[in-house]
């Protein structure tokens, strides 16, 4: 197919690291079973099969020593803003004894260790946010791998589907998104088709198509597609966010990755979004480096949307992830950090470098908030 990447080398399937000969061997033996695999299978095999997956491992994924870094980790007046969504939302729900905070993919924990500072420096005692996090397993460094050190009470849950119900709650969702299982799709003759993965040379994994698509995943997919367009689809993103709205009945999700709405993913990748990260090389080839590097999609955010109307809750406009720090208060932020600090000491000028980095450094990610059954917000006059 003309969007493949280069063939896999057929060395790979005899070299590379026993974690990587075991899950390419477990690949292929659901390969040459059902003659073809389902990328979001591929994906739950390479990512998170318990002992070889590249989430399961003991391994750091994120930060220097891993494959990729997020914001919070590069420094803490991240979570130090995103303590504005948490603040509001306690005011708009009236100032409720007690909020739950629940992260999804908190990953080593920085987002969550600058939230809870500047929740903690505005006068908030510990105990009124207690935190639920989601996630496959817990970092080996960083603020969480000893979570007794945080100032709340911490919940661990494996997935979305194990939170327990939440009256109220703030839900924030850093990179998570995008590294849920997806599935990849050309479309052709006006509707969309299947690409799978196939053993191709012997021994080797290569794209190539698969059975075709059911009724009910046609529905599902964007409609007015150009010809030949290949569209890595997050339906797991999108299913997951809806099983996260039944856990919670009223407060704030604020979901921030990068990617954007369907059309325009259609305009900028037309060979589809698929990346991959090793060791901090970015690449486009999924079958090389099994479970050793990271595999992401844009997310769509037109599905997100859909989600959280459908739902009944109300999404704010999209918004880059600058545009929404600012509005939530980066550059207040920083210049208490940094008057704290001291304006010429050096964590003064770490603080005035981050919010460089956080303006200018993450242009393709994006910002959704959405809330339900909040106090309205006065209008200005």
């Amino acid at each position: 197919m003309s969007s493949a990447p280069l063939p896999p080398d057929p060395r790979d399937a005899a070299s590379g690291s026993p974690r990587e000969r075991r899950l390419r061997e477990a690949v292929l033996t659901q390969v040459r079973r059902r003659g073809s695999l389902r990328f979001d299978e591929f994906l739950e095999i390479v990512l998170y099969d318990p002992a070889d997956g590249y989430y399961a491992g003991s391994h750091e994924v994120v930060g220097r020593r891993g494959d990729f870094k997020t914001a919070p980790e590069a420094h803490p007046l991240f979570g130090a803003t995103w303590a504005t969504y948490v603040e509001e939302t306690w005011e708009d729900l009236g100032r409720p004894r007690e909020l739950p905070l629940v992260e999804l993919g908190p990953g080593r924990g920085y987002l969550l260790e600058g939230l809870l500072g500047e929740l903690r420096r505005q006068g908030h005692p510990g105990e009124r946010f207690p935190v639920h996090l989601v996630d496959v397993g817990r970092p080996r460094s960083g603020p969480l791998s000893d979570p007794s050190g945080l100032p709340v009470p911490v919940t661990w849950s494996g997935s979305v589907e194990e939170l327990p119900p939440f009256p109220e709650a703030v839900v924030l969702a850093n990179e998570f998104f995008d590294a849920l299982p997806f599935r990849r799709f050309r479309h052709g003759k006006g509707t969309w088709q299947e690409v799978a993965v196939v053993e191709d040379p012997p021994g080797g994994l290569a794209w190539g198509p698969g059975p075709p698509v059911d009724a009910r995943t046609l529905a599902e997919l964007p409609t007015g597609a150009p010809e030949g367009v290949v569209y890595d689809a997050p339906l797991r993103a999108t299913t997951t966010l809806r099983t996260l709205l039944g856990r919670v009945s009223r407060g704030r999700v604020v979901i921030s990755d990068y990617g954007d709405r369907a059309e325009l993913l259609f305009a900028r990748h037309p060979e589809g979004s698929l990346a991959t990260y090793h060791r901090h090389h970015p690449g486009t080839d999924p079958f090389r480096h099994l479970g050793e590097q990271d595999l992401s999609c844009w997310v769509d955010f037109s599905g997100l949307t859909e989600a959280f109307e459908s739902a009944g809750w109300r999404p704010d406009p999209l918004r880059t992830q600058a545009e929404a720090l600012l509005e939530a208060g980066l550059s207040e932020r920083a210049g208490e950090w940094r008057a704290r600090a001291g304006e010429e000491s050096a964590e003064g000028v770490l603080a005035q470098l981050a919010v460089k980095t956080f303006l200018l450094g993450y242009p393709n990610h994006q910002v959704l908030s959405a809330s339900r059954d909040l106090r309205p917000t006065p209008v200005p006059p």
